[in-house]
């Protein structure tokens, strides 16, 4: 018998709530969410973990309430019931701060609406927020909280009004200034109880007297990231022992993490799916439909019709589902990885051994799915679902669909999506295939998917800045909102406000997201271009430019070990008044972090590469624009490759393409010939097929534009 396929476990959240006054500790939120929770994100994943912080500087939605008791009520509310959904940990930053203290019957009403038995006159939110989380509400609550305290800053080389923005004792308000007796009795409190006993630590930042910014946070970071992480693996070791054990196993599982991640902001999209259920469960009748091809430009959210399909399907008792999508994994990128699986998988449902031995061939693949594939919708409907048809290795089995069986079995379906090309051409060539475009949003999607970007991030959005958001229009007309991808980065852009937003919004936080909003891009490639301004601000341009830029030039990304290679290079060329970057494998991991899902890795060498195709074209548009920046990079990228070992899989397939794109026609010819001089015949084949299709996108090319 084959190994069974693991049980996958649901996916779960863990939240963290962070608690601190909001003005002096800026800086630290941002290195928190800019640093060390993406990093603790990526080690969750393989324990089928969500990371959920909770920051409420921004999303406490208060516009509407034209009142000023409603208001404070309605601050304090959403305060204490984040930190009841936060349960089991809670991260308390305290500097040399107070923080706001609500008028004593509003800050009354709203601990006793929250059933907190404790006296609230004169206390500040923030220690309303310990007590609730912490010292009154579940004392077991101490054994998962941590808590760091700021050692003060260099308060008297600081001007005064700055000075103030970090410490009560330099506020001019005599109300402020006391407050500094509470804190100080606030503290000595959580120090005196026992149950936290090593959960109390203080920190030092520098101070950068020209920013006027603290400095010094990387270590401070480090800190809480090995803290939380401690308690984290501990809590999800469970999980974690779950793992799949074989290739098969841990592909299923990137395949099921991929589907999760596409439904977390899923909505609408309801005749298109009911479209596809009815082919699916569609009895076997002469001359009907026994495939789709559901194509759409990228972004156009296609991936989540897949994955609610997937979902949808999968608890059919009826059916026997066979899916996989192209770019949910290093390995996934290639047809026969994809076969053996489902090989491995139908011959399961059989009660068998899988027939493939190690060394099967690509024609052995093929056959044995498809005997395999017929065996089983001999017993029930079989429905086989692929996602992105385009991002397999672009082998000719790949881009034709030749190891589809000649036969197809009358109680079999398979439903495909793809980018308008090749591969869908191909698949929509072939008799009773349905191919169908999918249709933009509209406006009722738009706004459950704005909604639910916002809900990620604990917070409701505002209907104002909705209404400005779904009022932009593209420069060709119809509504920005149409695109899922620009409308997930446009909520994403406005829920990532830093330092200097808060600082700019001052008490006027509303004004402000209103502001952004009516001045996002209505074309992806704007904001594309936030997301970039964003990564230089973090990690400075060198490092960021060189490594979009690199990935724009390649066909289908790079291993970390040419990035290294190539980082230093591609930054003295595109950000040549920074001082050149040193590779340090941490910040690489924190930089594409800070990408999100724009930057996946796949492709059987584990490459990393853009997740849509127009990150490629915003870059190439934007990054590599100047003169002979692209011939000159290609040049770097052909020596790198050029000094591989001879044999390396990446240098035998991707060097005559950028031999070609340096316009070096001689360097080119060149390796062509030693190729053949050499008898290297793979090398010679892959290069003569790279200038071949060189010559006819160039040749197409004139064509379209003459």
């Amino acid at each position: 018998m084959t190994e069974p396929a693991e049980t996958l476990t649901t996916w779960r959240s863990r939240p963290v709530f962070i608690s601190s006054t909001f003005r002096d500790m800026h800086a630290e939120r941002d290195h928190l969410r800019n640093h060390v929770f993406p990093a603790l994100e990526d080690r969750l994943r393989v324990r089928r973990h969500y990371l959920e912080p909770i920051d409420l500087r921004q999303g406490v939605e208060t516009a509407t309430l034209a009142e000023e008791r409603a208001r404070d009520l309605q601050v304090l509310k959403v305060c204490l019931d984040e930190i009841e959904r936060s349960r089991p940990f809670l991260l308390v930053l305290l500097g040399d701060r107070y923080g706001w203290a609500p008028p004593e019957d509003r800050i009354a009403a709203a601990a006793q609406e929250a059933g907190l038995d404790t006296e609230a006159a004169g206390k500040s939110v923030t220690a309303l927020e310990i007590e609730f989380g912490l010292l009154k509400k579940d004392p077991a609550q101490r054994r998962r909280s941590l808590f760091y305290f700021r050692e003060p800053l260099p308060y008297a080389a600081m001007p005064k009004a700055v000075a103030a923005e970090y410490s009560d004792d330099y506020a001019d308000d005599p109300a402020i200034r006391a407050g500094h007796e509470r804190l100080n009795a606030l503290k000595q409190t959580i120090r005196d109880d026992p149950e936290l006993a090593g959960r109390v630590r203080p920190y030092a930042l520098g101070w950068d007297a020209k920013a006027q910014q603290p400095t010094g946070l990387e270590a401070w970071g480090r800190q809480v990231l090995k803290a939380l992480w401690t308690e984290l693996k501990e809590e999800t070791r469970a999980y974690l022992a779950q793992a799949p054990t074989t290739e098969a196993g841990q592909d299923r599982a990137m395949l099921d993490e991929f589907v999760e991640h596409k439904l977390r902001d899923f909505r609408g999209r309801a005749a298109t799916l009911r479209l596809l259920v009815d082919l699916a469960r569609s009895p076997a009748a002469p001359g009907a439909p026994w495939a789709a091809c559901l194509t759409g430009p990228s972004g156009s959210g296609k991936s989540t019709v897949f994955a609610r399909l997937y979902r949808e399907l999968v608890r059919d008792d009826g059916l026997f589902v066979l899916a996989h999508a192209a770019g949910s994994g290093p390995r996934t990128a290639r047809v026969e990885t994809m076969l053996r699986r489902w090989c491995e998988e139908l011959a399961l449902h059989l009660g068998e051994r899988s027939p493939l031995t190690d060394n099967a061939d690509r024609e052995e693949i093929e056959q044995a799915f498809a005997r395999l594939l017929h065996r089983v919708a001999g017993q029930r409907r079989v429905v086989v679902l692929l996602d992105a048809l385009n991002q397999f290795e672009p082998t000719p089995q790949a881009r034709h669909l030749t190891w589809l069986p000649k036969l197809w079995p009358e109680n079999a379906r398979l439903i495909a999506t793809a980018l308008p090309g090749a591969e869908a051409e191909a698949l929509g060539a072939k008799p009773r295939v349905t191919v169908m475009t999918l249709p933009a949003l509209d406006e009722a999607e738009a706004r459950d998917i704005a909604e639910s970007v916002w809900a990620r991030y604990h917070r409701a959005c505002n209907p104002d800045v909705l209404n400005r958001v779904l009022a932009l229009r593209r420069d060709d007309g119809p509504p920005a909102y149409r695109n899922p991808l620009w409308l997930t980065l446009a909520m994403e852009q406005l829920n990532l406000l830093d330092a200097d937003d808060f600082t700019a919004a001052e008490q006027n936080l509303h004004s402000l997201l209103l502001q952004k909003a009516v001045d996002l891009p209505a074309e992806l490639i704007g904001l594309y271009q936030h997301l970039l301004a964003r990564a230089e601000k973090l990690f400075g341009a060198g490092w960021t430019r060189g490594f979009v830029a690199l990935i724009a030039l390649s066909r289908n990304g790079w291993r970390e070990s040419d990035l290294q290679a190539l980082l230093a290079p591609a930054a003295r060329l595109l950000a040549p008044e920074e001082p050149e970057p040193v590779w340090d494998p941490l910040r690489f991991a924190a930089l594409r972090r800070t990408f999100r899902a724009q930057v996946i890795q796949r492709g059987s060498h584990g490459r990393w590469d853009f997740a849509h195709a127009q990150m490629r074209h915003a870059i190439t548009q934007t990054q590599l624009g100047q003169l002979n920046v692209e011939e000159v990079l290609h040049g770097t990228i052909a020596d790198h490759l050029t000094a591989l070992p001879q044999e390396d899989a990446i240098r035998l397939t991707e060097l005559m393409y950028h031999l070609i794109g340096t316009s070096d026609q001689r360097r080119a010819s060149a390796y062509l010939a030693w190729t053949a001089i050499n008898s290297r015949a793979s090398e010679l084949q892959i290069a003569t097929v790279t200038i071949a299709q060189h010559l006819l996108y160039s040749y197409n090319y004139q064509i379209k534009h003459s």
